[in-house]
């Protein structure tokens, strides 16, 4: 009978799929609060799930209608996490064509409740910080150099699963 090694799995495997990015949290702080109302941007930030951004949604026709409005507005975007890749994916627009950027995973580490993934997607950027809110997947992008010296941190932005409960933002 042969060895039989296990390995632990991997700190990435929580976050592996296909993710969205949820429309308000592309400029939340100056698009988003202008069309939606501080009021309402905080109620849909504070949903644990897209599902439950949709059945608030429904339940005020007028907050839907602006937040369709917003989806109007910006390009879906897309996000592959595998063992080794992260793929961005954002959806064309009348003013620009759909771009995909994949950049390979170098290593993995934690820092708190963050899994940091060493990627390259840009000179200007060394890695992303990933972790789980509820349902959510918040993304932090990590700049390089004097990047991260003269930048202010990158926003944040929150994805759902692809195939969660009314995918289809647009339809």
């Amino acid at each position: 009978m042969g060895i039989v090694i296990a390995f632990p799995p991997s700190l990435v495997d929580p976050f592996l799929g296909t993710w969205i990015r949820d429309p308000l949290s592309v400029s939340r702080n100056k698009v988003v609060k202008r069309m939606l109302g501080v009021d309402a941007l905080r109620l849909l930030w504070n949903c644990g799930s897209n599902a439950e951004v949709r059945r608030c949604l429904e339940e005020d026709p007028e907050l839907k209608a602006k937040y369709d409005a917003l989806c109007g507005l910006g390009r879906e975007g897309r996000l592959v996490i595998t063992r080794r890749f992260m793929t961005w994916t954002e959806g064309a627009t009348g003013f620009a064509p759909g771009r995909t950027v994949s950049a390979p995973i170098g290593r993995i580490s934690t820092e708190g409740n963050k899994i940091v993934v060493h990627s390259t997607p840009r000179p200007a950027v060394i890695g992303h910080a990933l972790r789980k809110r509820k349902d959510w997947l918040l993304v932090t992008e990590r700049y390089a150099g004097l990047n991260a010296v003269y930048f202010p941190p990158s926003p944040t932005f929150r994805y759902y699963r692809a195939g969660d409960v009314a995918e289809s933002k647009r339809a």
